[in-house]
């Protein structure tokens, strides 16, 4: 059974999954950022294996015979939930055993969790030598853990910055020699029949990683743990009963050396630690992102600068290509690229491991590429789109974040899932997969071809955002509104990638087998985009039927998916990224790239990716990981760890020996 603790299982389930403009905001969740505590002992005979299958909403951290075994489980919705299936057979003995789980209700609507919709709970079961011996039930133990207090939230709503309070009476729950008299039994979750599994989701691989630099001067420690990563930072000190230590993280310092800790990417991540007067332990439960970390001491504290110890968790990662060049400056870029796919993706392949927190469906498309790419796998982008098909319950032409209760849609992304999942089948030929999604592939077609004009263009799409590219000063002055929700109106690349998505749907089709959907309006939407927006003066293609401005974007889907493609195109368009160069774009970038590939100058494609004002210009900048944008100050709202712009390696077989 689903356990959960009294407050819970009073509460009705809330239905979050409201659309972004449709005005029908959730009704607030009374509960928000609840860490709800849960033991067993039991005792074993002799064994051989041992095999915990876990799960819990929202997520939970679980500890055996008091040691930490994982961490997890990857976001879900109800009617497809994962657990986690984990090899405990080392953390057990014969005899007592005590299983510990601490799990966490976050209770906000937003990108990274499923939730805010009253459902808590943990569900697991315990299987040794093929034999099940332990299940959640009423025998499990449960209280909530009043050491954490929220101060205040990350930017977007995505987690809470906490006060922990080290003198808490549950501290040291997960210890077998703890008292437990006090707590209350579980009790099931009337709302457990909301979950049905879906099957297994891969468990985080975690480093345990020492700081390059700890350094202590008076009451303040500087923490710089030598590259960007995501995970949890913990640490020893000793100080008087209820004096603070204050916690500061940042992904780069100020100019006098201090983190900054009020980061570029909207998160001002400062917390706090009271001290117990006893030797103290502190460990964060959510994971962060983070480089250098600072922390205030008060008078009289004793600080362990051997304790810090930070645990890098990440999707299963191994590496299974080459990345050395014979140009180095290449091969700086290929190392950042991958190392950021390596620390930065979490159980789903996140936009921003410290901003959205959650699996965007154009980041993550690019992500799982590049995952594939390095690792020989497409078990991760398959994931994803399997994730992104569920989202058509709350409207078929998907969400742009997935699974998650923030019910956001963007329009360029959606029109993107065919491509994805063809890329995925193409990675390693599973047919299955394909026909699997095959159903939200053309309900994505579906959606978009009700909203084409009686010209056969794709008009008026006013409810999901047009995205074009980000920020805005990287879209070449496009010549449409791009404001969220848009106004209606007619413009290219939204058509354009109408129609790049028919001939991806088209392809899919024709490898399962099945009748051609498309046959009728792409040829007409084809010569309707090009009657519409070249000027055959320009030899390129025009920003809106009305319009007299070109830029950069405008011709590069038409070149790559060969919609009016003549020679002139290719030869301007080519000129016209060799002038402009990356840094005039941003998420457009791959589709450039993607260009200059098609037309085989390779030597443009290396000289574009080791551009002094590309991913050069992240390492100049001291990056460990790759930035939203191509520098520190070219977004408002920069990460500084951000797993798609890692898609240069996708590029690698092209230019990786040339000189």
């Amino acid at each position: 059974m689903w356990i959960t603790n009294q407050t819970f299982a009073s509460l009705s389930p809330i239905n979050v999954f409201k659309r972004e403009h449709s005005g029908d905001a959730p009704a607030p969740s009374p509960v928000q950022n609840a860490h709800i505590l849960f033991r067993r002992a039991f005792e074993l005979g002799t064994f051989e294996k041992a095999v915990l299958k876990i799960s819990a909403d929202d997520r939970y951290e679980c500890f055996i015979g008091g040691k930490y075994v994982a961490c997890g489980v990857a976001q879900s919705y109800t009617f497809a939930y994962y657990y986690n299936e984990i090899d405990v057979t080392g953390f057990l003995k014969a005899g007592k055993n005590l299983l510990a789980v601490h799990t966490w209700y976050d209770g906000q609507i937003n990108r990274a969790n499923v939730s805010g919709d009253n459902l808590h709970g943990l569900w697991l079961e315990l299987t040794v030598d093929g034999e099940t011996v332990l299940t959640s039930d009423e025998t499990f133990l449960v209280t909530t853990h009043t050491g954490y207090r929220a101060i205040g939230e990350y930017g977007y709503k995505t987690g809470f910055l906490e006060e922990f309070d080290a003198g808490a009476p549950e501290v040291g729950f997960e210890r077998p020699d703890y008292d437990d008299t006090a707590w209350d039994y579980a009790t099931e979750n009337p709302n457990g029949k909301c979950y049905t599994f879906v099957g297994p989701a891969p468990v985080l691989e975690h480093e345990y990683l020492t700081p390059a630099v700890c350094r202590q001067d008076g009451n303040r420690v500087f923490i710089d743990f030598g590259r960007e990563t995501v995970g949890v930072m913990s640490f020893a000190a000793v100080g008087n009963k209820g004096s603070r230590i204050t916690v500061r993280i940042g992904e780069e310092l100020n100019p006098d050396g201090t983190v900054r800790f009020d980061m570029r990417c909207n998160c001002r991540m400062e917390e706090t630690v009271i001290l117990s007067g006893k030797d103290d332990v502190f460990t964060w439960f959510d994971a962060r992102g983070v480089r250098y970390a600072e922390l205030l001491l008060p008078d009289g504290c004793r600080f362990d600068t051997t304790s810090v110890i930070f645990r890098a968790g990440h999707f299963p990662y191994r590496e299974a290509v080459d990345l050395t060049c014979r140009d180095k400056k290449l091969e700086e870029v290929f190392r950042l690229c991958a190392d950021t796919v390596k620390y930065g993706v979490l159980e789903v392949a996140v936009d921003c491991p410290t901003r959205e927190k959650g699996q965007y469906l154009g980041d993550t498309g690019y992500i799982g590429m590049v995952h594939a790419e390095l690792t020989g796998e497409a078990v991760l982008l398959k994931k994803a789109m399997r994730d992104f098909a569920r989202s058509a319950f709350i409207c078929p032409g998907l969400m742009a974040v997935a699974p998650a209760s923030y019910a956001q849609e963007i329009a360029d992304y959606s029109l993107s899932y065919p491509w994805f999942c063809l890329f995925a089948y193409e990675k390693d030929g599973d047919t299955a997969f394909l026909r699997e999604v095959y159903p939200a592939v053309l309900g994505v077609y579906d959606y978009f071809k009700k909203v084409v004009n009686e010209d056969y263009l794709l008009a008026d799409v006013t409810e999901p955002w047009n995205l074009v590219d980000w920020p805005a000063n990287l879209r070449d002055d496009y010549d449409f509104d791009l404001s969220n929700p848009p106004p209606k109106g007619i413009h290219n690349v939204l058509n354009a990638s109408f129609i790049a998505m028919m001939k991806t749907v088209e392809e899919i089709a024709a490898i399962l087998g099945e009748p051609s959907p498309c046959k009728e309006l792409l040829p007409n939407a084809e010569a309707a985009f090009i009657k519409t927006f070249y000027d055959e003066k320009r030899g390129l293609f025009r920003d809106t039927p009305t319009s007299d401005h070109f830029a950069i974007h405008s011709s590069i889907l038409p070149l790559v998916y060969d919609i009016g493609c003549t020679e002139d195109v290719k030869r301007n368009v080519l000129a016209f990224i060799r002038e402009k160069r990356l840094c005039s774009m941003n998420y457009f970038a791959y589709n450039a790239l993607l260009a200059v590939e098609k037309c085989g100058d390779y030597a443009l494609l290396k000289d574009l990716i080791t551009d002094d004002s590309a991913w050069r210009n992240m390492l100049s900048e001291g990056a460990t990981a790759c930035f939203e944008a191509w520098g520190k100050d070219k977004k408002w709202n920069t990460s500084l760890c951000h797993p798609w712009m890692s898609y240069a390696i996708l590029f690698r077989k092209h230019i990786q020996d040339l000189a």
